[in-house]
């Protein structure tokens, strides 16, 4: 395959340590949900999973609009600030950017909240609703919070701040859906996240950049040059899933919408190590000089090898994983197993488009968002009435589909080649070892899908070791990214005779 240097691997562990904490932050989140929302459905039914989806579901809707791609370009240019040691730089982008997503943000959620207030709503949404989210929509400034811990490569806060939001959403939630304030209580429980990365962020601030606001025009023109190419196409796509969800509220029901968007959520949660990775890469591309070819690779190698054991594992159990929820989920089957198949495209996609966005070829970016968005975006208003939920999964994989077309033509252009023998071997051995053994216990030993679920996850990923399409360098550079260095000789020495056996 094509490099361009032998520095791509450099600091590579950096990347794995912040795509860690990243994909730690993800199964918090869908770990910790999963509880919340299994208590609140046993409490009180899968319809306030539907109605707090709806209301996070416009409330995203109006944040994305807003944010004309401001915190992709945040990522894109601290990571470039940071990576060529102009802290100076950092903070003119970081707040320029801050300071402009506020002006935009705070007015349109006053205005719901307002309206909210004065007692106004519309179809299933009442004046409540409006208020939180107006509310939801204040807080998805947080956005800004994510940018600095990813152009800055430091997510451990961001993976601390969850982690206690989390408990708290939890605590509170549940007591007070117990209380008996219902979807209010759910929705309050559900703010603690935001609320905790909100003040923990603060000092992450003021710890990284500073409380010394400094705009430049010319600065946040950089950042709206580097995110418009992804806004417009990702426009498209948060419209069309947003009203998909919100259409569904509407027209179907609030326990129709919550299923949905459970499955939705695993399925996301799946494919999040190659994802997390892919995130990371943004900054990490940007803050290099040479390498970037090599690494763009290396991150999709590494990203897809630990996430298709995964994907091939929750694959054969989906009803039995969703019916952990309840019966009424477990019906949400195809719409995961769609979800997960066309995510994966997602991890291609999105390991073109951060190269793009190395060699500033922004439109590129754009080309290949419309092409995935403007198919979901029509076919969403024509499945999702026919077949609801399922016709929505259906039209997010046909864009994927369209949209890994335009990247594999558009990579060779940014000197990105795939080494398809590389992952052909992926997905083959994966299917081959995991799909037998699953369906061995699904068919047979059912009531024990669990262990067949850990096996197939686990044996795969030792043949994946054992044939070095995960290697030895890997697993190295995985340890020195998340264990803590004084611990690193006492668990390599640990490791070593179970690492030798399985490379020889």
């Amino acid at each position: 395959m094509s490099s361009d240097g032998k520095s791509g691997s450099v600091g590579f562990s950096k990347v794995v340590r912040s795509s860690f904490w990243i994909y730690a932050t993800s199964f918090v989140n869908n770990a910790f949900g999963f509880i919340f929302w299994l208590s609140i459905s046993f409490i009180v039914g899968p319809s306030i999973v539907g109605i707090l989806s709806a209301i996070s579901s416009l409330a995203n809707l109006f944040a994305y609009v807003l944010s004309l791609g401001i915190p992709v370009g945040l990522t894109r240019w601290l990571g470039h600030s940071i990576g060529s040691g102009k802290t100076v730089e950092a903070k003119k982008f970081f707040w320029s950017g801050s300071l402009f997503l506020i002006t935009l943000i705070v007015p349109v959620s006053l205005t719901l909240g307002f309206m909210g207030y004065i007692g106004l709503g519309f179809s299933r949404y009442n004046s409540l609703t409006l208020i939180f989210i107006s509310i939801f929509l204040i807080f998805s400034l947080n956005v800004i919070l994510i940018s600095l811990y990813m152009g800055f490569m430091k997510t451990f806060p961001y993976f601390l701040s969850t982690l206690i939001g989390q408990i708290l959403r939890i605590v509170v939630g549940i007591l007070l859906v117990l209380i008996g304030f219902g979807w209010v209580g759910a929705a309050i429980g559900y703010l603690m996240v935001s609320i905790i990365t909100t003040l923990i962020g603060i000092f992450y601030i003021a710890k990284l950049i500073g409380f010394t606001p400094s705009f430049s025009t010319k600065h946040l023109l950089k950042l709206l040059k580097a995110g418009i190419p992804s806004w417009i196409p990702g426009m498209i796509v948060i419209i069309g899933q947003q009203l998909a969800v919100i259409s569904v509220f509407i027209m179907v029901g609030a326990a129709e919408t919550g299923t949905f968007y459970i499955a939705f959520t695993i399925g996301s949660f799946v494919i999040g190590i190659a994802l997390a990775v892919q995130r990371m890469m943004l900054p990490y591309l940007s803050g290099l000089t040479d390498g970037r070819k090599r690494a763009a690779w290396n991150s999709l190698r590494v990203g897809l090898a630990f996430t298709m054991p995964l994907v091939i594992g929750v694959g054969l159990f989906p009803e039995y994983i969703l019916g952990l929820l309840g019966p009424s989920y477990a019906k949400a089957w195809l719409e995961l197993e769609i979800i997960m198949s066309s995510s994966l495209l997602l991890v291609f996609i999105s390991a073109v488009n951060n190269l793009c966005y190395a060699y500033e070829k922004y439109y590129y970016v754009f080309l290949i968002g419309l092409v995935t968005s403007i198919p979901r975006l029509i076919l969403y208003i024509i499945l999702t009435p026919i077949w609801g939920s399922t016709g929505t999964a259906l039209s997010f994989a046909i864009g994927s589909v369209t949209g890994i077309f335009t990247a594999l033509i558009i990579a060779p252009k940014v000197g990105l080649n795939f080494n398809w023998q590389t992952l052909t071997s992926i997905f083959i051995t994966s299917l081959a070892i995991g799909t037998p053994l699953g369906l061995l216990f699904k068919l047979f030993i059912p009531k024990l899908w669990i262990i067949g679920l850990s096996i197939t996850i686990i044996l795969n990923y030792i043949i994946l070791m054992k044939i070095k399409i995960i290697t030895k360098f890997d697993i190295i550079e995985i340890g020195k990214a998340i264990i803590p260095k004084k611990y690193q000789p006492t668990i390599y020495d640990l490791a070593k005779p179970l690492i030798d056996l399985i490379y020889g």
